[in-house]
């Protein structure tokens, strides 16, 4: 497997909305997130996890979410787009909270 660009993990996400089985697509995210170094490319795996644990609210998505979470940057300046950033401070407010 190789990394992916904004483009393909955009479609990739797409795909992927429309399978009945997305947990299977959990192992998927998880090693594209450790195959792209982009803040921004690994956000958008992140919505997706995010949008798998919210719909199905398997233990498992949570804990593939908070794992890929933790490994995001808590720094601004480290996301092109500011957007992404604030999706990443919003995630992760629930978890200061705990």
């Amino acid at each position: 497997m190789t990394s992916i660009t904004e483009r393909g993990c955009t479609e990739f996400i797409l795909a992927i909305s429309d399978t009945k089985d997305v947990a299977a697509w959990l192992p998927v995210l998880s090693a594209l997130f450790e195959l792209n170094k982009s803040n921004d490319i690994r956000v958008q795996l992140l919505k997706a996890a995010n949008n798998i644990a919210r719909a199905t609210e398997l233990p498992e998505a949570r804990r593939v979410l908070d794992q890929l979470l933790h490994q995001m940057p808590a720094e601004r300046m480290a996301y092109t787009n500011p957007n992404n950033f604030s999706f990443i401070s919003r995630l992760r407010a629930p978890l200061a909270r705990q």
